[in-house]
């Protein structure tokens, strides 16, 4: 999952006529600093997020738009979304997100990547280290005022 900023203006326009969201997801994805790559970790942090009761979950943060790219369709999400999104990890991690990990859980609910019988636990400070940079990355995404747009290639 590659979740990267996005200004006021992109998001108002998107969500009006989302023409122009192809183009812009092939140059803000592949070459932004500032886009998060979550890499394989995006489906064990969305099950600790549901495990947590957060709500929304990582795979339904803002609004659908464009067409599907493979893995389903790019989401929005506005000003507000994103501040409460943010909020919302912020609490899970001061809470002590790391207890709804569980490698038999993952297992069973076969969280991707299908690797949790090995028990690594590097595998497990992968998945928590990238839920810290998501929850830095929608803290910014906050302070600066923007939105994001969150896909799955």
């Amino acid at each position: 999952m590659h979740i990267a900023p996005l200004s006021v203006e992109n998001l108002k326009s998107f969500l009006s006529d989302d023409e122009g969201l192809g183009d812009w997801l092939d140059h803000n994805i592949d070459e932004s600093r500032e886009c998060l790559d979550l890499g394989k970790t995006w489906d064990g942090i969305n099950f600790m997020l549901e495990q947590a009761m957060v709500t929304p979950g990582l795979l339904s943060v803002g609004t659908e738009v464009g067409e599907d790219l493979g893995y389903g369709r790019p989401r929005l999400s506005d000003v507000r979304e994103t501040a409460s999104f943010s909020d919302n990890l912020n609490t899970c991690l001061s809470s002590n997100i790391e207890q709804y990990f569980d490698f038999e859980r993952f297992e069973r609910r076969e969280i991707y990547p299908n690797v949790w019988t090995r028990k690594d636990l590097n595998d497990k400070a992968g998945v928590i280290e990238q839920f810290r940079a998501l929850c830095n990355f929608t803290m910014t995404r906050k302070v600066r005022g923007e939105g994001m747009c969150l896909v799955l290639l």
